[in-house]
This record gives C-alpha cells, structure tokens and sequence, in this order.
C-alpha cells in the first residue's frame, strides 16, 4: 500500500511536517471558462508522480522542502488536455504560489508559472466565430444586391 505525500493538509501526512521538513504548495487553478460558468472537468495535479487531490481555485499542499516537479491537465471524458509542467522550489516552512490557467480551447496547452497566467487557445475558438459570422454578412448583403439589382 503506498502512501499519497500530497493530500491537504487536513489528510494524514507520510511524515510529521516539521518547519524544516516541509513548506506548503499553493496551487491557484484556473479552470476552463465553461458555457454556464462552471465546468463539469476536474483538474488532474500531480506532484513528483503522485497525484494531489485538488479542486479548481486555491488549493494549499503540504510538500516536503525541495524542487517539487508539478504537471496539471484538465480531465475530459475522452481525452485530458490543457497540460502543463513546472518544477517549483518548496522551502521549510514558507509558502510557494502556483499559477495555472486552464486554456480556452481543447487543442491549446495550460500555462502554469510563478505569476497568474494568461490563457491559452483563444483564436481556437474566436477564428470559427469570426469566420462564421463573416459568411453570414457575406451571404446576406448577396440577397440584399441581388434584390437591388433586380
């Protein structure tokens, strides 16, 4: 039976944190923008390997003190996407901060960092409206020459 280093801090802990041992994670998940305002897809963190039970928003994890390599995705039914990776540096008793932002498309990557991050994916989404709404005003001043011309 293994054990998960990476619950919150109300779970049990492998090891007692002491001040020397283990400072605290603190991821900042900006889920993806969903059409009614919240998205139904939970993020997937893991921290050296072992997966970290999170939710979107703020998120505080005690870690033991090191260079923690943090990966974050996006888990959809199919297929999870919006992945992203960072190594972050935990010092004894001190808080690091974890920025991810969930990108706009399904084809886009996350961005994680050290300061809030921009989302990624915009034109994915933004291009087929513009190109569809430019096809209706298209077709719609041809009805309107053909009727003038006429």
């Amino acid at each position: 039976m293994s054990t998960r280093p990476y619950e919150s801090p109300q779970d049990p802990m492998p090891v007692e944190p002491g001040p020397d041992t283990y400072g605290q994670l603190v991821l900042h998940l900006a889920g993806p923008v969903a059409l009614f305002g919240t998205s139904a897809w939970e993020p997937a963190v893991t921290i050296d390997d072992f997966p970290a039970r999170v939710h979107w928003g703020t998120n505080t994890i005690n870690a033991p003190v090191g260079r923690r390599r943090i990966e974050i995705q996006c888990q959809h039914p199919i297929h999870p996407y919006g992945r992203a990776s960072w190594v972050a540096e935990v010092h004894p008793g001190r808080r690091t901060e974890v920025f991810y932002a969930a990108p706009h498309s399904y084809y886009a990557p996350g961005a994680v960092g050290d300061e809030p991050q921009k989302r990624a994916g915009r034109w994915h989404v933004l291009l087929p409206l513009y190109v569809g709404a430019g096809s209706l005003v298209a077709v719609v001043l041809g009805f309107v020459l053909l009727a003038l011309l006429s």
